[in-house]
């Protein structure tokens, strides 16, 4: 009798597993076949903090190209290692000549507003000259950058060059009007002498371009908009030209600042507007901060690898990267490695862009299609899509799964 009852329990468990079985088959077939015609070369993922409870196709897990979702796993290293509440410094000396050294350490959010409050402050302080002899700016705490794969020559934002004392994330905005007449589209930013002659071949409207790479240009901008903002508080400086140096021992430290922004509040910016720039000053700044001076793409890249595999357990060979922001086509990720960095990533969830009410983070290069980021709810749930094809399905992909999770769940 007791030999039958135990057949009898090891029966009806078996059907409970065939159930079960099929039960699972059915609940992600539908899925799956719909995805089929979508996802032609990449791997989609849904999971929950232990589990990948859906792969498309099945096991799914390829070293793919993951265009700008790579800020995920940069902004993630920069809160680890500098913490959120972070304020990029920039430090300004007076020379025994009464000339204003400033050396810059690669604020990445050194936009118009932040020179406003530079200026404000040495208009209030009585010890501040109000003629400075020069401005002399000085670039050493960052190395060559030649290496930094990515950004090409182009005029547009994305191709901003990085470096140490950056304005506006080296970019220019302007307003050309039909006759010629060029002005700042900006009400916080004055239109200076070199920002009105790189506007000259502009058609009329509205333009955001970059700052021409060569020439000091970059620091060029920088000067003259510090400038403009000096004046403007009543402070002179009698030499117009660009001074490039360094800090010297006699000279005395008039000034620290620190942007009003916090690290969670820059990479809200860098995230809402994908801004590459931002994130490769992270990826330069954050390697700086562990390795020491000068900041090159190599000490960024150490400690990037390190966070991934030390602090959230990515084995080596599921990622691969040659910059921060997502830009080079030599970075690699897997799915696996995208949704260990989205668990980490949990507590700076706000910081994502919300796409119909989905925190999530895109990345596009030419056939290259990727979403990452949580399904809505309670319960942590999260989603990858790495689609490297010639046809951006991506967003098909994501209201399957949108529509998956609402009527049955994952």
């Amino acid at each position: 009798m007791q030999g039958k009852t135990k057949f009898g329990t090891l029966l009806v468990l078996g059907i409970l597993v065939c159930i079960e079985s099929v039960m699972g088959a059915d609940r992600f077939g539908q899925l799956s076949e719909k995805l089929q015609p979508l996802v032609r070369q990449g791997c989609v993922m849904a999971a929950d903090e232990e589990d990948a409870l859906f792969r498309y196709p099945q096991g799914c897990n390829p070293m793919l190209i993951p265009a700008s979702v790579v800020k995920l796993a940069t902004a993630s290293m920069a809160f680890a290692e500098l913490g959120e509440g972070y304020r990029f410094r920039t430090e300004f000396f007076l020379s025994p000549t009464g000339s204003l050294v400033i050396r810059g350490q690669g604020d990445p959010f050194l936009v118009s507003e932040e020179w406003q409050r530079i200026a404000d402050h040495f208009s209030e302080r009585s010890d501040f000259p109000r003629v400075l002899e020069s401005l002399i700016f000085d670039e050493s705490m960052f190395g060559d950058l030649s290496k930094l794969p990515g950004p090409g020559r182009s005029m547009n934002p994305y191709d901003a060059p990085n470096g140490a004392l950056v304005s506006n994330f080296n970019t220019i905005h302007v307003r050309k009007h039909s006759n010629s007449i060029v002005e700042s589209a900006e009400e916080q930013t004055p239109l200076t002498p070199s920002a009105e002659k790189w506007s000259r071949k502009l058609k009329p409207g509205k333009h955001r371009i970059r700052i021409p790479q060569g020439s000091n240009n970059s620091l060029r901008y920088t000067g003259e908009l510090l400038l403009a903002f000096l004046e403007k508080e009543g402070v002179k400086v009698r030499s117009k030209e660009l001074h490039v140096g360094k800090v010297k021992s006699e000279d005395r430290l008039l000034y620290v600042h620190h942007n009003h922004r916090n690290l969670r509040e820059v990479v809200g910016g860098m995230m809402t507007y994908s801004n590459n720039f931002i994130a490769n000053q992270l990826l330069l700044f954050t390697g700086m901060k562990a390795h020491g001076p000068p900041a090159v793409p190599e000490k960024g890249l150490r400690v990037l690898q390190r966070h991934l595999e030390e602090k959230l357990g990515i084995p080596e060979e599921q990622f691969h990267f040659e910059e921060g922001s997502g830009l080079s086509r030599g970075n690699r990720m897997t799915p696996e490695a995208v949704w260990k960095i989205l668990i980490h990533y949990q507590p700076y969830r706000s910081t994502l862009p919300e796409q119909n009410g989905v925190a999530l983070k895109t990345g596009t290069l030419n056939r290259i299609y990727t979403l990452a980021g949580y399904f809505p709810g309670a319960e942590n749930r999260f989603f990858v899509i790495l689609l490297n094809q010639r046809v951006n399905q991506r967003d098909a992909v994501l209201k399957l799964l949108l529509d998956h999770h609402r009527n049955k769940g994952f």
